[in-house]
Parts: C-alpha cells; structure tokens; sequence
C-alpha cells in the first residue's frame, strides 16, 4: 500500500492553490523551449547588471577553503571533466605518467594571466601544491578538502621547466586526473593564504572570467568580467546573485521580473518551477547533476548494524513515488552508492516492496518496536520538500516496527550531534565532485573510509576492502570498471547506506530577457549568460 501519497498531492496542491491567488499565469509553456522574442522584451546596454537568484551563498569567505564555488567563476582547476565525465585539461593543456602511475608530469597552458596582471606558471602549480599539503581537513561549505584522499601518498610538486610540473607520490595513483576535478586542483595566486594552515588571509586572486567585486553577507555577491580572460570572454560584464533563501520568494522574484534567473542547488522546487512554466516568459535548462539524496543510518551499538534491517528499511521507501510526487518527476530513483554522472556507474535494481520489507524487519526485531531519530538540517528545507519526504518514510516505517521522528536541525547543532553519534538517521545529499569510483566507494564502504567512520555507520565487509585495495592501484582500466561494478554490487545489496535518488539541476530562467541557459553540463557558466536584446 502506498501510504502518504495523498499528503504529497495535497502539498502540491497547496502550493498551486497559493500561487494561482497570487495571479500566476496559466498559459502553458514547455521546459527548455526556444527563446521567444517578443516586443516586451527590454532594451539592455552591456553595463547592464544581469541579476540572478540562489539559496545559498557562493562566497562564504575567507573561512572556505574555495572562498567562493567554482559557479561565480572567480578560480579555474588545472583538470575538470566533460560532459561524459572524463578528464579535461583546463589550466593544464596535456599530461603523462610514468609506468607505474608514481609520477605525474602536467603541461600547463601558457598565456594565462591572474586578475592581478601576473602570470600563471610553474612556481604558482607548485606554491599550490604546498597549500594543498596544509589541508588535511580543509573545510567547505560545498565539499571539503582532504589532501590524504585527494592525494594519497602525496610527496610533492616540482618544476620542470616554466610550463612542465612534476607531481610524485609514495605509491601509484592512476586515478588522479579525477582527483583533481574543479575544486581538487584549484588555482590561486600565491601569497593569500596563511602558510601553516592553507586559509585564507585576504581575498584570493584566480584566472576564471570573472573577478568577485563585492560580498555583501547573505544578501548577494557582485561579480565583474575579467578583461584579461585567457579563453572566450564573458557575455555579461556585471551579474549580481543574491540570495534568497524561501523558494516562494525566489517564485515572486523571478515573476516579478527582480531576478532573470535561479541557479545552483535546489534552485526551485518542482511545484512552484511547473507554475512558472505556465508563463510562456520562463523555460526550465534540465541537466544531469552529481547530486545523490541518502538516507544514512547509524550502525554503531544499533539494530542497524545488521544488514536486513537496512534491507527492510530500503524496501519500505517507494522512491518513485517520493519522486514522482514531491519532486515532481525532476530526479531518478537509485539504490546505486555512485553518480550516474561516474564513468564507472551501471545501473542496478531499485526494490520497493513492504511484503519483503516486514518480513526482514521481523527476523531482526520479532514483535518488539525500536525507535529512530530522524534528522536533517533546516538548509535542505530551501532545496526541496524534505520535511515532507521524511514524514513519507517515516509512515513507512511505522509498518515494519520502527516509530521514527522527524527532526529538523541547525547546522551547528548537525555537526556536534554528528560528531558525537547522535544522528539515529541522516537525511542529506553528497555530491560526487571529483568523479573517482574509487574515492566515493572507499568514503563509505572501506572499514576505514572517513564517511563510514565520521558517520558511527558500523559497516565492515572483508571483501570489499579487498576489492577496494586492489581497486586503489590497478593500473588496468578494464580491471578498475569491473573492481567498480562488482564494489556498486555489494553496496546494492548490503546498503552501508540507503541512496534515494539522483536530483537534476532544474534552472528556471527568464528566456524573453537572457539567453545561455542551456549551454552547461555540471554547472551554469555564468560566462555564457547574455542579455537577449542589447543596444
């Protein structure tokens, strides 16, 4: 029986309700249509200040490792990915290894200037690498930094020649190149950081199209077109993001025409996007995102260190109904631990079925009733229905003998109560920012991986260690996949933790003012942005 699916609906509805009182329009428009050129279009110069919306800020500051996310496009890495997840050289033009995957040599591209005036080389790759070997634990409001994870085994950086750097490890790592994805080799100009610890001590200077003119905190950040950009120059010379953090005032901003766009996570839920999609001034940009949505259970001194009771758990929760129902159909259910943006993703079955699901729960619990806390924090309520998501399941699991609560935390209080194992149950998401099956697989399946301990999850499998041993140092691609494959397997069906489902970037945008929209693939570049009509 699928319970809970009439408190979805009544929250759509709800929502439609509310809007259409408000006078939204009802004519009909499909996402990602055409721009339409119409005479209410306005008449912009190129100074004009392109004004966007986000829920979050992208520049928190010094405090971030990053100081603001790659989106702004302040900084540039030396290695991203492309649309099919495999390496691209951004601030590094080509690259070799020797045999065994020790020593990595990079040729940079030259021709690059900083927003200073100085010059990218060699010395800069190599005063970032000593910045990168600060940073055991460097923290991110978007993901953090490990050096022992990023680089394991890291010796260091060293020139070869202006443009030629050397990078050498204790062991082999054949994977780095998705290490080093965006935020893992990001480029600064020397001198801005504290030299013992990595942070920041004045606002970082990088290569990227635009440069960071101004922070106002929680309120907005403005950014201005780098004359100086190596590559293709920036369509818009001044854009403002602000953020608004209520997704109904994000609504009345863009109808009332105060912002042209939304951007980055969760940038507008599905209910409130379909009622602007009834205007035919907005259209929707839909693309793949490395977002994944779990549900993590405490293992540690629990019932749900064992494995059929993170069974009965999984097969409980109709994920496409969650889908379906409250992110109205934007998102694609899973129980895979990886991306499906990985190279070494498959796809794998996905289970619902509450028959099964009492059944294991009563092999661990017999007649007795356990409870669980169920917890997550106050900032995923901006990014989508996740209170209402966790009532959904918890009315699930009220079937299977488990009388779980819903609670919604600040973060501060989130990280002390992690810290301390106090989460029964976590909802969050995690993206998979570098695209290393190894590295995501190892953080939650490895005895030792920092997420299953940080996380008290409790899960131990011999086996998968072996394979993740052997999966660190393979110097055989074909060999890698199948070590990947057969690691998403077990993890399928021992459920260290419990995917839910992979989210979509959904960006609601004016398209009778901007165009630009659609040409992205992980992220918006900002870059591409411009205004329709410009005088």
């Amino acid at each position: 029986m699928r319970l809970k699916r009439l408190f979805a609906l009544l929250t759509g509805a709800a929502l439609a309700l509310s809007l259409a009182a408000c006078g939204s329009p009802d004519s009909a428009q499909s996402p990602g249509a055409d721009p339409v050129q119409t005479e209410s279009a306005a008449v912009h110069t190129a100074e004009d200040q392109l004004v966007l919306a986000g829920a979050r800020t992208l520049a928190p500051g010094m405090e971030d490792v990053y100081f603001s996310h790659k989106l702004l496009g302040a900084w540039e890495p030396l290695i991203s990915v492309d649309e099919q997840g495999n390496p691209m050289g951004v601030l590094a033009e080509d690259w070799e290894r020797n045999e065994d995957a020790t020593v990595w040599t990079f040729y940079l591209r030259q021709g690059v200037k900083f927003q200073n005036g100085e010059d990218f080389n060699a010395d800069v790759v190599v005063e970032n690498f000593n910045r990168y070997k600060l940073m055991e634990s460097g923290y991110s409001q978007y993901t953090t930094f490990k050096v022992n994870e990023l680089y394991p085994g890291l010796i260091g950086c060293e020139k070869v020649d202006d443009y030629t750097v050397k990078v050498s490890f204790t062991d082999p790592i054949p994977r780095l190149l998705f290490n080093m994805k965006d935020t893992a080799s990001c480029i600064f100009y020397p001198g801005s950081w504290d030299t013992e610890t990595g942070y920041f001590v004045e606002q970082p200077v990088g290569t990227g199209p635009y440069m960071i003119q101004k922070v106002v905190e929680d309120e907005y950040v403005d950014i201005t077109a780098f004359d100086g950009y190596w590559g293709e120059p920036a369509k818009t010379k001044q854009i403002r993001v602000r953020i608004i953090t209520d997704p109904q005032t994000r609504y009345a901003a863009l109808d009332s025409e105060e912002v042209m766009g939304v951007l980055d996570l969760g940038a507008m839920p599905a209910a409130l996007g379909d009622e602007l999609l009834k205007d035919d001034r907005f259209a929707m940009a839909v693309q793949t995102s490395n977002i994944t949505h779990f549900m993590l259970l405490k293992g540690e001194g629990t019932p749900f260190s064992d494995v059929r009771l993170r069974q009965a758990v999984s097969l409980a929760i109709d994920r496409q109904l969650i889908v379906d129902q409250l992110w109205g159909g934007y998102a694609k259910p899973t129980q895979n631990l990886l991306n499906r943006m990985c190279p070494d993703w498959v796809e794998l079955p996905v289970e619902y079925d509450m028959d099964r699901a009492k059944e294991l729960a009563r092999e661990v619990l017999g007649e007795e009733r356990i409870t669980l806390d169920m917890y997550t924090r106050s900032l995923y309520l901006d990014r989508g229905p996740y209170k209402e998501m966790m009532e959904y399941i918890q009315s699930q699991l009220a079937q299977i003998g488990i009388d779980a609560t819903v609670n919604i935390i600040d973060s501060s209080t989130y990280s002390e109560m992690s810290k301390a194992g106090e989460l029964g149950a976590n909802f969050m998401t995690h993206g998979m920012s570098n695209l290393n099956a190894y590295h995501f697989l190892n953080l939650y399946m490895s005895s030792d991986g920092s997420y299953n301990q940080s996380q008290h999850l409790a899960y131990h499998n011999s086996k998968a260690d072996e394979l993740l041993a052997e999966m660190s140092t393979t110097l055989d691609d074909e060999r890698f996949h199948e070590l990947a494959v057969e690691l998403q397997e077990i993890a399928n069906t021992e459920l260290p933790v419990i995917p839910l489902f992979y989210d979509t970037s959904n960006l609601i945008y004016n398209q009778q003012q901007i165009t630009g929209y659609e040409d992205f693939s992980d992220h918006l570049d900002l870059s591409h942005l411009a205004w329709v009509n410009v005088e």
